[in-house]
């Protein structure tokens, strides 16, 4: 089963998985699947701002779009987060992974090919790459390629996903950062595949998806919180990242360094902390 499902999530939403952390939810997942209704996936498509892409991204878009087979609009997640974490971690998702491989909980391979590209593949047959189409401090649009060959299909599966995430930054009056997370997922794959995936695994592949969006949001709210209180123990993972880039790992531990600071001033002061980070809304 751990083929199928990480060969479920791909074709749902690319990298945005987690092989360690959706193992007892898959288990629970049990009715069935529903797709978006056409007037959300109508408003995700006129959200995504093709203004910004150059032509050759705006047409890999497109491609996606108008032959996609799934669309999805996954749950809001809302989690407590310094910004520049958040998107530290967002636009360098080898990081992630790297720290799931310290923890033993991962077997996917990450690896940063190009300053917006990455390259991954795990065990069971999937290989992809993934471009940053457009990358800002709340919107990222990010298209991926992937191939499956494995003991579920006796040839070679393609797929290709457009995801949008939109993100939301709010300081509260007690000096603690909010962000919510939203993303939207396109997915064209072969169609023979597709069909076969629906008919045996109606009820799961939607909130397969789900799981490990909410999950790996969580995780990264779970990193906040021990950059806060541990430091150093943050600064020893961040230098055993070795299938990060060297330039990725001392950018990391600089965005930590400053997220462990930031924590100390707002526990020795009495009011919050300046709220200077870009797109950062205050509490009124």
């Amino acid at each position: 089963m751990q083929s199928c499902r990480w060969l479920l999530v791909m074709a749902v939403c690319g990298f945005l998985a987690s092989e360690g952390f959706s193992e007892a939810g898959r288990r629970a997942f049990a009715f069935q699947l529903r797709l978006g209704s056409s007037s959300t996936r109508q408003e995700a498509l006129q959200s995504i701002p093709l203004e910004k892409l150059d032509p050759a991204g705006r047409q890999k878009v497109l491609n996606v779009v108008q032959e996609s087979c799934f669309f999805r609009r996954l749950p809001i997640a809302v989690i407590r987060c310094d910004p520049e974490l958040y998107l530290f971690v967002v636009q360098h998702p080898d990081v992630i992974v790297g720290i799931w491989q310290q923890m033993g909980i991962t077997q996917i391979e990450l690896e940063q090919i190009g300053p917006s590209r990455f390259r991954y593949a795990d065990v069971d047959g999937t290989r992809g790459v993934i471009e940053y189409l457009y990358s800002s401090h709340d919107v990222q649009i990010i298209f991926s390629e992937a191939t499956y060959e494995g003991p579920l299909f006796n040839r070679i599966v393609r797929s290709q996903a457009v995801i949008v995430l939109k993100s939301g930054y709010v300081l509260e009056t007690n000096g603690q950062y909010y962000v919510t997370s939203r993303l939207d997922a396109f997915v064209s794959v072969d169609k023979a595949a597709w069909e076969a995936l629906t008919k045996t695994f109606h009820p799961l592949i939607g909130r397969i998806a789900d799981a490990n969006f909410m999950q790996t949001v969580q995780f990264v709210g779970l990193l906040h919180e021990t950059a806060c209180q541990n430091p150093d123990g943050m600064q020893r993972l961040a230098a055993k990242l070795q299938t990060v880039k060297p330039h990725v790992r001392a950018e990391f531990a600089a965005v930590l360094a400053k997220v462990a600071e930031r924590s100390r001033q707002l526990e020795s002061s009495n009011g919050p902390v300046v709220a200077d980070r870009p797109g950062v809304t205050p509490r009124k």
